[in-house]
């Protein structure tokens, strides 16, 4: 009896070593695993297109096992946040004009990865119906008619500072007053409901165009520039050392119709951003395949 106790002990004692040698060596693979997780930390601006296009990439690649970290600030912000390291790649940089002060500013220490939207454009816009406001020559004219102000966004982007560029460059006496992009959208949607004059700071592609009649205002002395294009920067050659990183930053391009479309998905739902990308990216599979290949 007692030969049989010391076997069953011993075969016992066997099992639980088995077991708990089994359980820290799948331990020690999950923290391994943990820690191997490739961090990357994009920067962002809240617009529309800004807030789009992060999410959508941040959840294209937790998809690849990548760890993404967001962080958000103003244009200046982010571009030092790009600079100093504490961001790692900003998705919304548009040259040659809006964002080249900032390029110029910090352009030791930044990257350009590849470009993602063409033929883009900013500028003055109003609604169609202001049919005798077509240039920016006209404001002061008829600046009476929509409060003598034009309706911004957020202060330290380089629309704003293109914006005050038209401004001084046409010496137009009218007040730049900054919002944020849905406060501007939500007043110019409210204008247009009762066909009331406005003039805003806008961007091409803008969701808005899709359901609004609206114009860009001519701009003979080309302070905005005749067009633009979005670009990918980096923090110094951040994604060199990652083929799989580098390959999708310098792939993750949107024509204009799909930009604006992404940006319908996040801005016309109350959702989740995160759930808002999941849904797109459901949606569009092979663009996103194409961004890896």
């Amino acid at each position: 009896m007692k030969n049989l106790f010391s076997i069953f002990s011993a075969s016992l004692y066997l099992m639980l070593s088995l077991f708990c040698g089994c359980a820290g060596e799948n331990s020690s693979v999950k923290q391994e695993s943990a820690q191997n997780a490739k961090e990357i930390t994009f920067a962002y601006v809240n617009w529309a297109e800004s807030v789009a296009m992060t999410y959508l990439a941040k959840s294209v690649l937790e998809a690849k096992g990548y760890d993404v970290k967001l962080f958000q600030g103003s244009a200046t912000e982010v571009f030092s946040a790009l600079s100093n390291g504490d961001a790692d790649v900003f998705l919304d940089v548009w040259l040659p004009k809006t964002h080249q002060h900032l390029v110029d500013q910090f352009k030791n220490d930044i990257n350009p990865v590849g470009q993602t939207v063409a033929n883009t454009k900013t500028g003055f816009v109003v609604p169609a119906y202001m049919e005798h406001v077509n240039s920016i020559a006209d404001l002061d004219s008829v600046a009476e008619q929509f409060g003598g102000m034009i309706v911004g966004i957020d202060e330290s982007s380089g629309l704003m500072e293109k914006a005050r560029q038209a401004i001084a460059t046409y010496q137009l006496k009218i007040n730049l007053v900054p919002t944020d992009g849905k406060r501007m959208v939500s007043r110019l949607r409210n204008a247009v409901q009762q066909e009331e004059p406005i003039v805003v700071t806008l961007w091409r592609p803008h969701y808005i165009f899709a359901d609004t009649k609206l114009k860009f205002l001519k701009d003979p002395l080309n302070v905005f520039g005749e067009g633009e294009s979005i670009y990918v920067y980096e923090h110094r050659k951040f994604s060199e050392a990652d083929p799989i990183l580098n390959r999708f930053l310098k792939n993750f391009k949107l024509t204009n119709t799909e930009l604006s479309r992404l940006m319908e998905a996040f801005e016309d739902k109350k959702e989740d951003p995160e759930m808002s990308a999941k849904k797109w990216v459901e949606a569009n599979k092979i663009l996103v395949n194409s961004w890896f290949n």
